[in-house]
């Protein structure tokens, strides 16, 4: 290589050194050496000089305590500037701002929530924990970790002994973590409405204000849009003003009580009568506006239709039958004894159960928002997009804050939360909901549509690319002319000569530039490994080890629960038998303290 170079050298210099060998002034040799120095120097200078422009910092290394002042962005921002990008194609860096140290610092610092947190991964060895007063959520669709991951955050928890509501619609939570649950001293529950032994809940119960009733009763009648409002609304109105009457009348209403109500009338008219004579005033309020829509009798068809619409799920006896009284209640989750309630709106149902498993979510967080003296209590909401259209959802998010009430959500795809869009302001859904939490994760995607938004969401950088150039060049010509002129006068003339031109030329050229790219790229997003997760939170963003719980607790590993352990254990009979028990003590207590 270096024969090469120096064959090079002596045959680029041959013609000038000849052009310089006839000078006059290059007798004595001096101005040929001169010349030999200077080519000699641009040719192994200039590169020299390259390599060192192009491994120059484009500034000062800082100290850690002058990054951590920095914002995420600009942490970003320095390590794209410090990045060397060599060769004159100028590739872009590949430098992964996701896991770069520097990067990232600022994460461990703002999830550091460990005495009181919910797990949320675990980043260079160090395990994450969010705030109680975070909001989440997770993106991913299935075969990805998700679910592993949400029981190591349940396992986590659980070792606080403080009580949480999990959505588990396989279901196969309840039955990877019931023993364990028990073992250190949790009321353990699983509410299936679609089997025979589960625990009933009759959510009519816990409503102790007429916002609360409304809030149920909004969930149950879906909002169809702005061009069927006459219907929902009246129907939620009609609907509302039923549950007040019967809760009225006796201490103990259930949601099959209010359906078999609606039907001992052979009329609109018979129903509004009734209402009208109610011993709740809110009852006769709504049944004296109802009365001039009913002189209509095509559009109170309708509105009565809405609402047979929001009660068919309580058309099946299983359903009718959970829903029918109570075996626990949610004011026990304020309680001493930690509670771990399990919703099992089975997903292969979902077709049935999409309405009901809205109603009791809506009306789980409306509880727990309005009673906030009680510990923190945990509600991880798996496949939250089966529920369609939980009424007010992003309104809660915006307001559970302060109470209590940290939820995170798992979504499959970006597409689920279009339900939520506001079409009155526009708002796409997505973004209201998204734009609700402070952590946001996403496990590898297969769709395109969430990849591509997720990086958008994200950001990006701007990377210096930085450009070299060297290169000489030479150049030579030698010719000759002769020209000769005559004619019929006296005057003849002629000419004649040589020439000889060299050129010899080295140049160097070095460019920077700010190129904008995205901090994660979609096809990125599609490439991650399983358990592996792309997070953000509060403008930090990095890549995320969710561990699964079975790295945690090497006890669980490929430890799967049986068909009958992911099922309610409590038989119906078992139950009764329990209550009367309990009936039997209070009873053979209060006979001792009279003896």
């Amino acid at each position: 290589m270096n024969f090469i170079r120096v064959l090079w050298v002596i045959l680029a210099l041959f013609p000038t050194l000849v052009a310089a060998a006839e000078l006059p002034k290059a007798r004595d040799g001096s101005l040929v050496w001169i010349l030999l120095v200077v080519v000699a120097l641009a040719y192994f200078g200039l590169p020299m000089l390259a390599r060192n422009a192009r491994n120059k910092p484009l500034q000062k290394a800082l100290s850690e305590t002058e990054l951590a002042k920095m914002t995420p962005s600009e942490r970003r921002t320095y390590i794209a500037e410090r990045e060397n990008t060599k060769g004159a194609a100028a590739v872009m860096s590949k430098q992964d701002m996701l896991s770069d140290p520097i990067s990232t610092m600022g994460v461990i610092e703002k999830l550091n929530h460990h005495n009181n947190g919910v797990f949320a991964g675990v980043l260079r060895g160090s395990s994450l924990s969010a705030s109680v007063e975070d909001r989440a959520c997770i993106i991913g669709p299935p075969g990805t970790g998700k679910t592993a991951f949400l029981v190591n955050q349940l396992l986590a928890w659980a070792e606080t002994k403080r009580s949480f509501i999990c959505l588990d619609i396989k279901p196969e939570i309840y039955g990877i973590t019931r023993h364990s649950l028990e073992s250190i001293g949790y009321k353990v529950i699983a509410f299936n409405p679609t089997e025979s032994g589960t625990w009933r809940y009759n959510p009519l119960d816990d409503l102790d204000s007429i916002e609360a009733i409304g809030e149920l009763v909004s969930n149950m009648i879906a909002n169809s849009g702005e061009e069927n409002a006459v219907f929902f609304e009246s129907a939620r109105d009609l609907l509302d003003a039923m549950i007040n009457h019967l809760k009225a009348e006796k201490p103990s209403v259930s949601l099959p009580d209010v359906r078999d109500f609606l039907t001992t009338f052979d009329s609109p008219d018979e129903l509004l009568d009734a209402l009208r004579a109610s011993k709740d005033a809110q009852a006769r309020e709504i049944a004296a506006e109802l009365r001039m829509v009913a002189k209509n009798e095509r559009l109170f068809g309708s509105i009565l239709a809405s609402m047979r619409a929001g009660m068919k799920f309580l058309r099946y006896p299983a359903i009718k039958a959970a829903l029918s009284e109570s075996d626990f209640s949610l004011k026990e989750l304020g309680g001493e004894q930690p509670v771990a309630i399990f919703l099992q709106f089975e997903e292969s149902k979902s077709e049935l159960l999409q309405r009901l498993t809205a109603v009791i979510i809506g009306h789980f967080m409306r509880y727990l928002i309005d009673h906030t003296n009680r510990s923190p209590v945990l509600l991880l909401l798996d496949e939250i997009g089966n529920a369609k259209g939980i009424n007010g959802l992003t309104e809660k998010l915006n307001t559970i804050r302060s109470r209590n009430l940290p939820v995170w959500m798992y979504w499959q795809s970006v597409a689920q939360m279009t339900l939520y869009s506001d079409k009155a302001t526009g708002a796409d859904g997505r973004e209201l909901i998204m734009g609700a939490c402070d952590f946001v994760g996403v496990f590898r995607l297969n769709d395109k549509a969430t990849a591509e938004y997720v990086s958008e969401t994200i950001g990006t950088v701007n990377r210096v690319v930085r450009q070299t150039s060297f290169g000489t060049s030479s150049s030579s010509s030698n010719g000759s002319s002769s020209s000769s002129s005559s004619g019929d006068g006296i005057n003849a003339s002629a000419s004649g000569g040589n020439s000889y031109t060299n050129s010899d030329s080295s140049t160097f050229n070095e460019s920077r530039t700010l190129q904008e790219e995205a901090v994660v790229k979609p096809h990125q997003l599609r490439e991650l490994n399983d358990g592996e997760m792309v997070a953000w939170y509060r403008g930090e963003a990095w890549r995320n080890n969710a561990q699964p719980y079975f790295v945690r607790w090497p006890l669980f590993k490929g430890r799967k629960p049986l068909d009958s352990e992911k099922r309610p254990t409590l038989t119906r009979q078992a139950k009764d038998t329990e209550k009367v028990l309990k009936l039997d003590l209070s009873a053979l207590s209060r006979n001792e303290e009279r003896a």
